[in-house]
């Protein structure tokens, strides 16, 4: 307001102060007043999420408690308490102030805790499991099994034809040192930004990086939990359908850059299409095609660039090829047959990686 002369610039200053204390005097134009330390009610978390019960006494009752956090995991002061409540009365029951009791044997119970706050609901779910087991073992360690060498590394999410997950495995002792089989237990990732797994311990990869599995479980009032550290690497498979981009608007554009881990495998399915509606033939030339090496598990068929392929005919084997990169480095390629598709092959040195990797698309 510089261009004002003072006058009128005090005016205005009057006239924005008395509008800015008529709005916050309309109580209809405000967020409700907060309740608790200010902080933003994000999540709602239960200190036990896989439980094994039995209808034996003791070994019959476990309390929960769920913590209300903010986003970056703090607990929240202030806040109404949670309610909790059993999908299961006749196996499971629970108090208003999370006393959990089971009352006959079954398996994948529910315990579900929820909280209200700030017009925002959350909720945190426990599953149990009940024995009859009068002497169950006593819980000494747990610990996740970690995967073999480099068998823990393979495309997840490349092909399902080699597996979208990977499935963990826990081995639980008791105190003489013996396995206990049986019990249920919780997975949960560190960054699930880099890798996500299931409660029950299927991983799958996200994008590279690095991250921890957690495993938990609770067995008859005893709490054990093991911690496993993952690489998430480039793929060491890809496919994808290769569909041109001008006469087919509707089809998922090729990658600009395919990248994988060295020693990995790239698969292109034709599925361009004439403007007859009948599959295209396709082929791929490689700038530098010399270490554009032969897919021995696939395809067998050959290495540098890809002759004409896709026709109609019977066989599947002529809408798919496949090469193997096994050099570090950037191969651009591009159809002569289709002027439209163009992309490269990135390949990564991962040699340095830990043995406990996987590799994500």
């Amino acid at each position: 307001m510089r261009f004002l002369e003072p006058r009128v610039r005090r005016g205005v200053a009057a006239l924005l102060v008395s509008l800015a204390a008529a709005g916050c005097a309309d109580d209809t134009l405000s967020p409700p007043a907060p309740t608790h330390d200010g902080a933003l009610f994000w999540s709602l978390t239960l200190d036990h999420r896989r439980i094994n019960l039995s209808t034996v006494a003791p070994y019959d009752t476990i309390t929960l408690t769920a913590t209300p956090r903010d986003a970056a995991g703090n607990p929240i002061a202030g806040l109404p308490a949670p309610t909790f409540r059993s999908t299961d009365l006749g196996h499971v029951q629970v108090t208003p102030d999370g006393v959990v009791r089971a009352i006959a044997a079954g398996s994948a119970i529910q315990v579900v805790a929820s909280l209200t706050a700030d017009g925002l609901t959350h909720a945190d779910t426990a599953t149990i499991k009940v024995t009859t087991l009068a002497a169950p073992p006593r819980l000494a360690s747990l610990s996740i099994q970690p995967p073999p060498g480099d068998s823990a590394k393979w495309a997840m999410g490349g092909s399902p034809i080699f597996g979208l997950t990977k499935n963990l495995t826990v081995v639980a002792r008791d105190t003489n040192g013996t396995p206990i089989s049986g019990l249920i237990t919780d997975f949960r990732s560190s960054d699930p930004t880099i890798g996500t797994v299931t409660p029950l311990g299927a991983v799958t990869g996200v994008r590279p990086g690095r991250f921890t599995i957690y495993a938990t479980t609770t067995a008859y009032g005893v709490t054990k939990s093991d911690s496993l550290p993952f690489t998430i690497g480039w793929p060491v498979f890809y496919q994808f359908f290769v569909c041109n981009p001008v006469t087919q608007p509707t089809c998922e554009p090729l990658p600009t850059n395919i990248t994988i881990a060295r020693g990995g495998i790239v698969l292109w399915i034709d599925a361009t299409l004439g403007a007859d509606g009948n599959l295209a033939p396709l082929d791929l030339v490689f700038d530098d095609p010399t270490h554009v090496d032969l897919d021995p598990f696939l395809c067998f068929c050959g290495s540098g660039n890809v002759t004409t392929f896709g026709t109609d005919s019977v066989t599947f084997t002529d809408v798919f090829r496949s090469r193997l990169f096994n050099t570090p480095g950037t191969f651009p390629y591009h159809s002569t047959l289709q002027p439209a598709i163009h992309s490269q092959v990135i390949v990564v040195d991962e040699s340095a990686t830990s043995s406990r990797t996987v590799a994500a698309r």
